[in-house]
């Protein structure tokens, strides 16, 4: 209102009174879209806000259980390895350097016949692997060997990861 009087003043000073037309019907248009358009835009903006504070949740949840799963696996006693199904190590837990006395990177490195698996029983040990794979074999009693060559006995407990049709994956 005072902008408005003081450009009135102006005006009158300078001589040469003018009133604002009323702006066209397309500025007035063009404005009301813009406000609209900017109305949407902030609700998509604090849309965005909640999802991105969800994720951010879902995504500090999974952490907590990756690394509680983490935390399991590298401080059990047992020794304990992951197998793909070509038999390729995808893990090892410290226990199983321990026990063998290989490095992880050893045996992550090693394909069947293991550097852990004793040369005697190497091929009975492979014919296990195969009936675990097929589902037909849910524990097993054998000899490891250590890196210097020491044997030492072992249970093999294998716990196959299923999928929905209960085959291994």
């Amino acid at each position: 209102f005072i902008h408005a009087i003081e450009k009135i003043k102006k005006s009158a000073i300078g001589g040469e009174f003018k009133l604002d037309r009323p702006k066209p019907v397309e500025e007035e248009v063009s404005r009301l879209y813009s406000e609209r358009l900017v109305r949407k835009l902030e609700k998509k903006m604090l849309e965005l806000d909640a999802e991105c504070t969800l994720r951010k949740k879902a995504e500090e949840e999974f952490q907590k259980k990756r690394d509680y799963t983490v935390s399991l696996f590298t401080s059990m006693q047992d020794g304990l390895c992951i197998l793909d199904k070509g038999g390729i190590h995808l893990d090892v837990n410290p226990a199983l350097c321990r026990m063998t006395g290989f490095t992880r990177e050893e045996i992550m490195a090693a394909k069947p016949p293991y550097p852990y698996w004793h040369a005697e029983y190497a091929e009975e040990i492979s014919a296990f692997c195969q009936k675990v794979l097929r589902g037909e074999e849910k524990e097993f009693e054998t000899t490891f060997r250590r890196k210097n060559g020491e044997r030492f006995p072992v249970i093999v407990t294998p716990a196959p990861t299923l999928d929905e049709k209960g085959e291994v994956i």
